[in-house]
């Protein structure tokens, strides 16, 4: 798959250190219109996995109205001047709904929207609508860095027996312009209590002064006698961010699991081969309390709608990632699925294949409404 176009708009700084238990703590420090704002500890991985379940839908669609003048409950109306201070209100409560599916896409966000306003905001309308498709552009642009990474894992995690050489092979044979790629910025360095990030000394500064930085190196080190230096990764841009997680499940040896119930990709607790997550699948149960029995039926059957289920997907899949490399001008390739296709298509065929091992749809429908290319 191509590369998204590399955005120049900036986290003024995301800095990314690994504390001592292999997790990733993330730190943001960005401009005095958007405040520092401290993240903890995460597992590698995680925040990769839940950028790439984003659904984008709704934003494209309000998006889109407000391009359109259809900003309430889908009617056209000329907007006056009194709309404005309703949508602006709607807008933040966008963002806010965000911030609790996605942190980074809600803080990026937030940034370029402060950025428009700071700087042309005349409080009108016509400003208001003048300024939409800039950013459906920003979120057209999340979007191609979010179905590059859904490329990536499924293209390096697909198979559970994948070997960490296996994985870095295969990723950069796909995305060779990858290979001498260069950070936005790159490295950073900060003080350490005893040769380990102080993470609790870090919210205390935090939660009283607002700020970090100077703050940390000062009254942290004030009455030691030795500082240490921990490195960290500075993400300059959202797929600097995403980019970064995924280099370090390659380099620690971390295997994502694709869930067989619900087809999403998850962190398995331990080493040993775990074929369910952790999602609410239905009536407030998971997939690994009604997985296993599912599974059990559908083998006991030998389920030939669940074979041509992946056979499709499989076919599907490898039309979409060589369509990037076909010449569709010679009349000769005839390779007419793009990812985007794709991507639009999986979501509804795994959709339709729950809802089949749920007994909500016949397998004659099943293959009916997916085989659809």
């Amino acid at each position: 798959m191509k590369l998204p176009i590399k955005e120049k708009q900036s986290f003024n700084g995301c800095h990314i250190f690994r504390d001592s238990n292999g997790e990733l703590m993330k730190l943001y420090y960005s401009s005095e219109e958007v405040p520092s704002i401290f993240k903890g500890t995460r597992k590698i991985g995680e925040d990769l996995i839940k950028f790439c379940e984003i659904d984008f839908d709704e934003w494209k669609i309000f998006l889109q109205n407000m391009s359109s003048h259809k900003l309430f409950d889908g009617d056209t109306i000329d907007i006056s001047e009194d709309d404005y201070d309703d949508f602006m209100m709607k807008f933040d409560e966008k963002i806010l709904t965000f911030g609790e599916i996605n942190f980074e896409i809600a803080f990026y966000m937030t940034i370029i929207f402060n950025e428009i306003m700071t700087a042309q905001d005349d409080g009108s309308a016509s400003f208001l609508l003048t300024n939409a498709d800039s950013l459906i552009v920003r979120i057209a642009h999340i979007i191609n860095i979010q179905r590059f990474f859904i490329n990536a894992l499924h293209t390096c995690f697909h198979e559970n027996n994948n070997t960490y050489s296996n994985k870095v092979l295969t990723f950069f044979s796909h995305n060779q312009d990858l290979i001498d790629y260069q950070f936005t910025a790159a490295f950073g360095f900060f003080p350490t209590t005893k040769g380990a990030l102080d993470t609790d000394k870090l919210m205390e500064i935090f939660e009283e002064t607002g700020s970090v930085f100077n703050d940390y190196f000062t009254e942290t080190h004030k009455d030691l006698d030795r500082i240490n230096i921990a490195d960290c990764a500075i993400a300059g841009n959202i797929f600097d961010l995403y980019f970064f997680e995924l280099l370090e499940l390659f380099k620690q040896g971390i295997h994502l699991q694709k869930c067989w119930l619900c087809e999403q990709f998850f962190i398995p607790k331990t080493k040993k081969t775990t074929l369910f997550c952790d999602r609410i699948v239905r009536n407030n149960r998971t997939c690994k309390q009604v997985g296993a029995k599912i599974k059990f039926n559908a083998e006991k059957e030998k389920d030939k709608y669940l074979k041509e289920y992946d056979r499709i997907y499989n076919r599907y899949y490898t039309r979409a990632e060589r369509y990037d490399y076909a010449d569709l001008t010679n009349g000769r390739d005839k390779i007419q699925l793009s990812f985007d296709d794709f991507f639009h298509w999986s979501k509804m065929a795994k959709s339709q294949r729950k809802l089949y091992l749920m007994n909500a749809v016949s397998g004659d429908e099943l293959i009916g409404l997916i085989d659809v290319f």
